[in-house]
């Protein structure tokens, strides 16, 4: 079911946006002796080429876009594009729901129509990846969610990484709106504007770094990740659409308060690796795989 943010994807391709369908292989240049970057794209099973580091020991790939869940069908698939998000489908969030939602309450690999505001209902973190996902290898426990420490890491403590996450806009000032995350090792491929990394607090643009989608293509190509701001959902109302993202991570807050979990949270001002919310909130979820 196609939402109205969907649409405004397509009036910017009617207005001059193309897509292009670029080579998965990475014909990257010589660097200078410095390692060559990952390949970008993603795998036949939803895995990104690309590696990112979450501790000193790990690397993970990222699933092809962020996880969908269609309760009639009980069916579960990631999303088509990186940026593609189901926005006011959520509010039909319901068991015999025709259509397909992506914003669910802490650890509801189980119950991903909960729409319950009893912290009880979510005393215990079941996994989604559990789950088999249509176009992520189809096979159950394939996939997990990053830990608290895990986003932190990415985000904060591997290698340069304040060089490798920003806020971007695609196809234009009206198109999706999100995070980008640059793999281990990332050249900035040839064709698209310098990447300007960061989020300063109290002064972010989402134009910061601004793609066509084209470009952006280019970039994906390369190893970019790209977390849209699907915003929030508390029972079936809608929070924050294309203003803020919010990403769950399968650590609860034991020594805060059992009822909230971390999350990952970004606007164009603010970036916080991991915040506190009631387990009830129903958060984007983005899965990777070892």
């Amino acid at each position: 079911m196609k939402t109205k943010y969907m649409i405004l994807l397509f009036a910017a391709l009617m207005t001059g946006l193309v897509f292009t369908a670029c080579s998965k292989d990475d014909n990257n240049a010589d660097t200078g002796g410095d390692p060559l970057p990952s390949a970008g794209g993603f795998r036949e099973d939803g895995a990104s080429n690309a590696l990112f580091s979450v501790s000193a020991t790990k690397k993970v790939r990222f699933s092809r876009g962020n996880l969908q869940y269609h309760a009639l069908n009980h069916k579960w698939r990631f999303a088509e594009e990186q940026y593609t998000i189901c926005g006011d489908d959520n509010r039909n969030i319901s068991a015999t729901y025709n259509g397909w939602i992506d914003l669910f309450g802490w650890g509801t690999g189980n119950n991903p129509t909960d729409t319950s505001l009893a912290y009880s209902d979510y005393s215990e973190f079941n996994e989604w990846g559990n789950n088999a996902i249509t176009n992520g290898g189809t096979q159950p426990n394939m996939w997990r969610t990053l830990t608290a420490d895990e986003w932190d890491y990415l985000l904060t403590s591997r290698p340069n990484a304040t060089s490798k996450y920003g806020i971007a806009c695609l196809g234009g000032e009206n198109g999706p709106k999100g995070m980008v995350i640059l793999p281990d090792n990332w050249v900035t491929p040839s064709g698209v504007p310098a990447f300007v990394p960061g989020i300063t607090r109290n002064s972010g643009r989402w134009n910061d770094n601004t793609y066509t989608l084209e470009e952006w293509s280019l970039m994906e190509n390369a190893g970019a990740i790209f977390l849209p701001a699907a915003g929030s959902r508390k029972g079936t109302v809608l929070y924050s659409l294309w203003k803020r993202g919010n990403y769950w991570s399968s650590s609860m807050l034991v020594d805060h308060n059992p009822s909230y979990s971390n999350t990952m949270l970004f606007q164009e001002s603010d970036l916080l690796t991991t915040e506190g919310f009631g387990v009830y909130n129903g958060f984007a979820v983005r899965l990777v795989k070892e």
